[in-house]
């Protein structure tokens, strides 16, 4: 599988496959390569990239093309470059925001130290969290809350959401967090802090 470079035309579009793993050096997906719906993940040398495999987005496909050069080792867009600059690019260029969304959440966990990606995803939080909580990737989603752009004003929102779309597992993971990172006073010390006693 680590020499396969290209998915053709309806490749694997009549079965039953719900999930595969890519290697990284996969630069072309042709449309309707896959069910849709399919989870693909693509084995980067940072960890796992993981997106749903849409149909329809992959018929007009600039940015799928985009995405695939983001995310594959042996791009055109790389020749001569810096491999994190060129991904720079690349995400600039792109003007699918979920893509751009979950690449940011990505590079925010793997590269903490790219300030680029790190403003994109606190400018972003909100979308990237909800996007996040409905493709139910509670990978992504914990290590979204160790950055510190999910805080106490903000996670009942998320919360909520999570709530409303019956997305109960990342419910449970957002309340379980907030407790452990925000633990509730008791009834006495709010009445001790309100009253000033």
């Amino acid at each position: 599988m680590q020499k396969i470079s290209s998915i053709g035309h309806a490749c694997f579009y009549h079965t039953l496959l719900k999930e595969v793993t890519l290697p990284q050096n996969v630069s072309q997906i042709w449309d309707y390569a896959f069910p849709d719906g399919t989870i693909l993940h693509f084995r980067l040398p940072e960890g796992i990239f993981t997106i749903r495999f849409a149909v329809n987005d992959w018929k007009n496909h600039q940015d799928e093309e985009f995405l695939l050069a983001f995310l594959c080792d042996n791009s055109v867009y790389t020749s001569g470059m810096d491999r994190l600059e060129s991904r720079e690019e690349i995400f600039q260029a792109m003007k699918k925001s979920s893509y751009k969304f979950l690449l940011a959440a990505f590079m925010m966990q793997y590269h903490p130290e790219l300030e680029f990606y790190q403003n994109y995803g606190r400018r972003s939080i909100k979308k990237i969290m909800k996007l996040l909580i409905d493709s139910q990737d509670s990978e992504a989603i914990q290590n979204l809350l160790n950055t510190g752009y999910v805080t106490k004003k903000n996670i009942d929102e998320f919360i909520t959401y999570a709530l409303d779309n019956q997305k109960h597992e990342m419910q449970i993971l957002l309340m379980n967090w907030k407790h452990e990172k925000f633990p509730a006073e008791s009834v006495e010390k709010q009445v001790q802090k309100k009253f000033k006693l």
